[in-house]
C-alpha cells in the first residue's frame, strides 16, 4: 500500500504496487509548486536587479578600512606592494626611481650643447673647469679640433686624442660627474670623473675595442706577452732507479685542459718512458723492463712537464 512523504505528500508506491503514472505526474506537480514558491521567496528577499557587482562594491566599501579585516586598498596588509610581488616598494614617486634604479624625468631630456663657447668657456680650459661650467642636467658634444680642452695626466693610458668628446652632468647634490668619451677607428673610449662629499675621483679612461679589430687586439696582446693562454707549467725530474712504474704527485690540474710532456731522459740502462695524467693531482709513468738490472744501481731517470690552459 503507498505512502505519503512527510514534508510535500508525494506519493510513495510500496514494493507490491503497479506504477501508476498519475501518482508520478502529481509528485512533479508538487515539486515544480514548492520550488518556485522557494524562488519567489529569495528573489523576494534579495531581489537580483538590486545586487550587481557595483551595488556589492558599494556596500563593501562601507566596511572597508582599518581594523575590518577587509582593507582592500591594501596589498597582503601593507600599503606598498614589493619589487619581488611585481610593485616599486614605495609609497612615492622617487622613492620608486630610487628602489628601481630609473633616473628622474629631468635626466633623460638634458639639454645639448655643442661647443665650449656656449658655456661660457674659451681658450683651453681643463675638464674641471668644464665639468663646473656645465649646467646641471645637461650634456656637452665637441671635437677637440675646434674646441680645445687641456686634458693632463687624466689620458695617461689613451694613446692619443681623436673624435668626439661628449660630458654629462648630473645634479651635484647627488653626483657632481662627468661622462666622457672619444670615438675613433677602432674602439671607443670611455672615462668617469666626479665628486662624492667634496672628493674628487676619476676613473682613468678605459677602451672598448671594435667587434672589427678584436681579433688582431688578442692576437697582438698574445704575441706580446700581455696575455697568456696557458695557465700553469709544472715541471720536475724523476730517477727511476731499479722500478719500472711510479706516480708522481703534482698540483691539481683540470684534467680536460691539461697534458703531460716527456721533456727527456737521463743517460742508464731503463726501457722508453710513458707517461699519463691518471689523476688530478698524479702522472702514472711506467717502462717495459731495465737493461742488465742487478749489474748497476744508476738506472735512467727522465724529466717531465704538465701544462694547464684556462
Amino acid at each position: 500500500m503507498s505512502q505519503k512523504t512527510t514534508n510535500y505528500q508525494l506519493t510513495k508506491p510500496a514494493p507490491e504496487d503497479f506504477v501508476d503514472i498519475g501518482d508520478l505526474n502529481d509528485n512533479f506537480d508538487a515539486l515544480d509548486t514548492a520550488l518556485k514558491s522557494v524562488a519567489d521567496t529569495a528573489e523576494a528577499a534579495l531581489p537580483t536587479a538590486s545586487y550587481t557587482g557595483e551595488s556589492i562594491l558599494t556596500k563593501l566599501k562601507t566596511v572597508d578600512g582599518t581594523g575590518s579585516g577587509l582593507d582592500a586598498d591594501l596589498f597582503k596588509g601593507s600599503s606598498t606592494v614589493a619589487i619581488a610581488n611585481g610593485g616599486t616598494g614605495a609609497a612615492t614617486a622617487a622613492d620608486a626611481r630610487n628602489n628601481l634604479g630609473v633616473a628622474p624625468a629631468s635626466e633623460h631630456n638634458m639639454k645639448t650643447y655643442t661647443s665650449l663657447g656656449q658655456i661660457g668657456l674659451s681658450g683651453a680650459p681643463t675638464m674641471d673647469e668644464i665639468q663646473e661650467a656645465l649646467p646641471n642636467n645637461s650634456r656637452l658634444v665637441f671635437n677637440p679640433a675646434t674646441s680645445a680642452y687641456t686634458e693632463g695626466t687624466e689620458t695617461a693610458n689613451v694613446p692619443s686624442l681623436y673624435g668626439m668628446v661628449v660630458m654629462e652632468k648630473i645634479d651635484p647634490s647627488r653626483w657632481d660627474i662627468s661622462f666622457r668619451s672619444k670615438t675613433g677607428p677602432d674602439a671607443l673610449w670611455v672615462g668617469i670623473k666626479g665628486k662624492i662629499s667634496g672628493d674628487s675621483m676619476f676613473k682613468q679612461w678605459v677602451k672598448i675595442p671594435s667587434t672589427a679589430t678584436l681579433a688582431s687586439d688578442i692576437q697582438s696582446l698574445l704575441q706580446g706577452g700581455s696575455i697568456s693562454v696557458v695557465k700553469s707549467v709544472q715541471r720536475g725530474t724523476m730517477a727511476a732507479g731499479k722500478t719500472t712504474d711510479g706516480t708522481i704527485t703534482i698540483t691539481s690540474v683540470n684534467m680536460n685542459k691539461a697534458f703531460v710532456n716527456l721533456v727527456g731522459t737521463i743517460d742508464g740502462q731503463g726501457g722508453p718512458v710513458r707517461l699519463k695524467l691518471s689523476s688530478a693531482t698524479s702522472v702514472a709513468w711506467a717502462r717495459s723492463h731495465i737493461y742488465g738490472a742487478g749489474t748497476n744501481t744508476d738506472y735512467s731517470g727522465f724529466s717531465w712537464e704538465v701544462i694547464e690552459f684556462y
